[in-house]
Order: structure tokens, then sequence, then C-alpha cells
């Protein structure tokens, strides 16, 4: 996807990914049965960032096993694409 940097840092779990989109930072996570993806402003850390340095929070209740914490490459992936492109739109508007 053009303009995304997103590398996974843990082998296993949880699955993990950490980079950029259009140059913001970014975050996932999947652990406990929990998934959380966020996207922050420039030089915010997306890991601890909260409140006015969020510009994109996805966060649900993925899987109900409470060890839970691995998933596909494939399926972090599709959950990143959308919830980038609700971002872009999301961004879009603001500048607009």
């Amino acid at each position: 996807m053009k303009g995304v940097q997103m590398a996974r840092t843990c082998a296993g779990t949880p699955t993990q990914y950490e980079g950029t989109v259009d140059g913001y930072p970014a975050y996932f996570r999947f652990r406990f049965g929990c998934l959380s993806f966020t996207i922050v402003k420039k030089g915010a850390d997306p890991s601890w960032s909260l409140g006015e340095d969020v510009l994109h929070h996805y966060s649900v209740k993925y899987d109900d096993l409470p060890w839970a914490g691995d998933m596909s490459d494939q399926d972090a992936r599709e959950i990143m694409r959308v919830e980038i492109e609700k971002f872009r739109v999301a961004l879009a508007g603001r500048n607009s």
C-alpha cells in the first residue's frame, strides 16, 4: 500500500507491527484477544499516546480466548488496510 511502511516486530505472540502511514507513526497490536491500531501525530509514540496526539484509533475484542494473540500477516494487513482507508478519508475531511 503506497505511503505505508509497517513491519512486524514480533515473530510470535503478540502480533505487533510498527511503522508509518503517510509519514505518521503507527502501531498495531493483537494480544489477549484484543486488537488495536493507532496512528498519531508526527513526533508522538503510537504505542503510548493518548488524547490530542491520536489521529486514528481502532480497538476491538477480536477473539474470546484470553491468551489469543497470534494472527496471520494477511489478516493483520487487511485490518490495517481498512483502518488506513478510514484514516485517510477522515484526514482529507479535516484538511478541506
